[in-house]
């Protein structure tokens, strides 16, 4: 009498797509003698590129029927909260010298690569502008989409890899007994991430200078990996 099998493994799986959108993060700051002299010119920048930003927007109550939801795609531009703080500076004789302000503005711009290009273009005439960022994403609907395609791949790896081990191991067809997420059977195979979908980012531009013109607008490729454990018996 044939002792049945118990057979657990990994499954994997991955896929590569370009990235959809773009996130600029853009810093407007500006140092004064005074707080207000700084506030008002990081203020009126900031408020020159939200500006901008408006205007290459869709009219989202004339683009989209009543009550549906705004593309996805569609550009969006979020402003953070005003940052102020002061300080004396040393001269090289050490002595302190008289007191100075800085005010700074965070700005996230999302957008596909025409639009991007188009405020990096606006950008480079503006003072005080320095990018921190440029990151690559994709919308939603695509990752959620694509994510539950590649979990229904590596669940298929895994049943392929169950009957490669069973046929090797001279069992018969294998029948799941257990299907999980990343160890919760135990750990078989090399320890996964706690957050078993992944969704790998390529390349992340940084500049602590002023502003960067020579930021590349090629979208990433990125990478969603799925992985599974699964128990079968054969």
């Amino acid at each position: 009498m044939n002792v049945p099998m118990e057979i657990t493994v990994v499954g994997r799986a991955s896929r590569k797509l370009e990235a959809e959108l773009g996130e600029l993060h853009v810093r407007v700051q500006f140092e004064e003698e005074n707080r207000a002299a700084a506030v008002a010119r990081a203020q009126e920048v900031a408020a020159g590129i939200q500006q901008f930003a408006s205007m290459r927007a869709p009219q989202i109550h004339d683009a989209s029927p009543s009550g549906a939801r705004p593309d996805p795609r569609w550009p969006r531009l979020v402003v953070d909260g005003l940052r102020t703080h002061s300080w004396n500076p040393t001269s090289q004789a050490g002595e302190v010298m008289r007191e100075r302000w800085n005010a700074s503005v965070m700005l996230h711009y999302r957008a596909e690569r025409q639009l991007l290009q188009v405020m990096i273009d606006h950008l480079g005439e503006a003072d005080g502008v320095h990018i921190e960022r440029l990151t690559w994403t994709l919308i939603d609907e695509t990752r959620d989409t694509v994510r539950a395609e590649v979990l229904a791949e590596a669940v298929q790896d895994a049943a392929a890899r169950g009957q490669v081990m069973a046929d090797a191991g001279g069992g018969g067809a294998v029948e799941f007994v257990q299907l999980a997420d990343p160890g919760l059977l135990g750990n078989p195979g090399q320890p996964a991430a706690a957050d078993s979908p992944q969704m790998v980012l390529g390349r992340m531009m940084a500049s602590d200078s002023a502003f960067e013109s020579s930021v590349s607008l090629e979208p990433d490729l990125l990478e969603i990996t799925e992985q599974v454990h699964a128990r079968f018996r054969a």
